[in-house]
């Protein structure tokens, strides 16, 4: 729903202003509107919570408002039934205060074609990016240390692989099934 915060000033002046608001358990979660519909954040923790299905480009800004994004929880932007595909999202940057992308993050989002993996990433769980079938380029940055089992499974248009010696662990099936995938550089 809607919420209206009114504060008042030093000098006594009062001042409104109207926000988007979710209730999440406990914890407030505020929306963001980016290209097709809207991303959700925890003002708390700034992860990103959720996401529209409608959204279609996830360029993820690194603030939002006074809250620094830090990470993409479990499940965000992968279709609500989980064995649904999301044919919607194509393209997502994400910004180097994003330290860690959560587990099926971006999971059977089948268009997903460019990923901007911010410089700040250190950590990408399990099945982040599994079946992203139309991705077809992927630069991992010197910041990431571990990449989660089953991580790029089944991204079948990948071709070739930069993984830096930061990376200090690959989970089995990483790379799975990425039928396209025809070198890898260590």
């Amino acid at each position: 729903g809607t919420a209206t915060l009114t504060a008042t000033t030093k000098d006594g002046k009062k001042t409104s202003v109207s926000v988007e608001l979710e209730v999440v358990g406990e914890t407030a979660s505020y929306s963001k509107t980016i290209t097709g519909g809207n991303i959700y954040y925890n003002t708390v923790t700034g992860v990103i919570v959720d996401a529209d299905s409608s959204v279609i480009s996830a360029n993820i800004p690194s603030r939002i408002g006074d809250t620094t994004i830090t990470g993409i929880a479990p499940r965000a932007f992968r279709h609500t039934d989980w064995w649904a595909e999301n044919t919607t999202l194509t393209n997502v940057m994400i910004p180097n205060t994003v330290t860690y992308i959560g587990e099926e993050a971006f999971s059977n989002c089948t268009a997903l074609a460019l990923l901007d993996l911010g410089n700040g990433v250190t950590t990408i769980e399990n099945e982040a990016f599994y079946n992203c079938k139309a991705l077809a380029n992927l630069t991992i940055p010197e910041s990431v240390t571990s990449i989660g089992s089953s991580a790029f499974y089944n991204c079948k248009r990948l071709t070739g692989i930069n993984i830096p010696n930061s990376v200090t662990s690959i989970g089995e099936g990483a790379f799975s099934f990425c039928d396209g995938l025809t070198s890898i550089e260590i």
